[in-house]
């Protein structure tokens, strides 16, 4: 009696032991911050794989894209890192499109808009980060618009040339894009957490043309070999009766939608690892009073190279 006794105080004293050191790893908080050197240069590639379905067509696309942070100061408040996108590619196969900024052409012409790409590959822009995370300022798009305009050759009819210049401003604004970095930079969170700890961010990022609201939810769902797992839950939604501008014609345009996806994250330098990202988008425009619904399925994946 007295040795089961024993053997069940043992137990008892193990399983005790081997509670309290799961608890207090449970209970363990990191803080997930950018930790950037002076110096430190990152490449990533992302690739975006869309399908768009209306009226009983669906429409593929593939972007492709790689890019680099360069990180030029240490400040005591915040980094500045110069934003540089090294190379961008664009299929479209039903259309018979592509688009890549590996050209030697500089001429934008109705046969060939890759030049676009380019002179964006030929831009560094600048972009200044808090300590925490938060994007503060994002330059170098002032600038760009006119290049553009003047690298159409002159055989570009100018309502196309306005089409396609206003309608790039509109994606790729100076507010626009920081948006998109912060949407980014919100897998940070603005305290240490621990497993399990969800956080929450509210951006808004222009598609095409116009403002869509993301409500972001990260929840930290792992910590190993000094990598957390955040898992990324999103939903998308556009303000009542948004609408946008082409050429004189006034488009009524709705988004809602979810994103979904993991993110991992280095706790020692703060960079990303890698990121998948899944959206299911639903759409709706009306143009003179004809209403067309789609719906947008994309994927993304953003790894380091």
């Amino acid at each position: 009696m007295r040795t089961l006794f024993k053997k069940f105080a043992v137990i008892t004293g193990i399983l005790l032991i081997a509670s309290t050191i799961a608890s207090f790893q449970k209970s363990e908080k990191y803080t997930l911050a950018p930790k950037f050197k002076k110096g430190d240069i990152l490449k990533y590639k992302m690739v975006s794989d869309n399908e768009t379905a209306f009226s009983n067509q669906k429409v593929a696309m593939t972007m492709e894209m790689a890019y680099s942070f360069d990180v030029k100061e240490v400040n005591k408040d915040n980094y500045l890192l110069h934003l540089k996108y090294d190379a961008m590619k664009m299929n479209m196969p039903l259309m018979g499109l592509t688009f890549d900024s590996n050209t030697e052409d500089d001429v934008i012409t109705p046969q060939n808009f890759s030049p676009l790409f380019k002179l964006l590959t030929k831009q560094t822009f600048e972009l200044k980060m808090s300590k925490g995370g938060k994007v503060e300022s994002f330059k170098g798009m002032d600038d760009l618009g006119k290049k553009i305009a003047a690298a159409f050759d002159p055989s570009v009819p100018d309502e196309m040339k306005n089409q396609l210049t206003e309608q790039f401003g509109k994606q790729y604004t100076q507010e626009g894009l920081k948006t998109i970095f912060d949407q980014m930079s919100a897998t940070y969170p603005s305290k240490p957490v621990e497993v399990g700890d969800k956080w929450t961010q509210e951006v808004e990022i222009p598609v095409s043309g116009i403002s869509t609201k993301i409500n972001l939810t990260m929840t930290l769902k792992s910590v190993e070999n000094n990598v957390a797992l955040i898992d990324v839950d999103a939903t998308l939604d556009t303000a009542e009766n948004a609408e946008i501008e082409t050429n004189g014609i006034k488009i009524g345009a709705s988004y809602k939608g979810t994103q979904k996806g993991t993110t991992k994250l280095d706790l020692k330098t703060g960079w990303t690892i890698e990121s998948t990202i899944t959206q299911n988008i639903s759409c709706s425009m009306e143009i003179m009073g004809n209403k067309t619904d789609m719906s947008i399925v994309s994927t993304m994946n953003i790894s380091r190279y």
